[in-house]
């Protein structure tokens, strides 16, 4: 059953869209991060207008074309690796992780939270902080 979910959500072009789109995102807000950098010195930086850095950062869409992606990539010290894999050895894959990541409750420390995850369908991720000094907030994703 998770085999069809899976098939129905990976054949759908914009479920890879919005992949690269995530990762695109997250390696240019850790290089803006990393470089201390403003949005104008760093749209400067990319060779894209303020305004069009703004648009990115504020909504997540990237929509630029492969050069363009493969251009802003280069210049913030990653390398587009991409590959194409057949679906079912992908699918394969992703059962595997899965099946090693929620086989067991277990909990871990991740970043002076302490993390705890159930064997469902339905997996709960439910974070609190460890020590009473730390952040005060709590976090459950399903």
């Amino acid at each position: 059953m998770m085999e069809n979910k899976v098939i129905e959500i990976i054949q759908q072009p914009s479920y890879w869209v919005e992949e690269v789109n995530n990762l695109m995102y997250d390696a240019m807000v850790n290089y803006m991060d990393k470089h201390q950098l403003n949005r104008t010195d760093f749209a400067a930086y990319l060779n894209i207008s303020k305004g069009r850095l703004s648009q990115i950062l504020n909504s997540g869409e990237i929509n630029f074309s492969l050069e363009k992606l493969f251009s802003i990539a280069l210049k913030i010290g990653k390398i587009p690796n991409i590959k194409f894999e057949d679906t079912i050895d992908y699918i394969k894959e992703v059962e595997n992780v899965h099946k090693k990541q929620y086989d067991a409750f277990y909990s871990e420390n991740v970043d002076e939270f302490e993390v705890f995850r159930f064997k469902k369908e339905d997996t709960k991720i439910i974070q609190f902080p460890i020590a009473a000094h730390t952040q005060n907030e709590y976090s459950i994703a399903y």
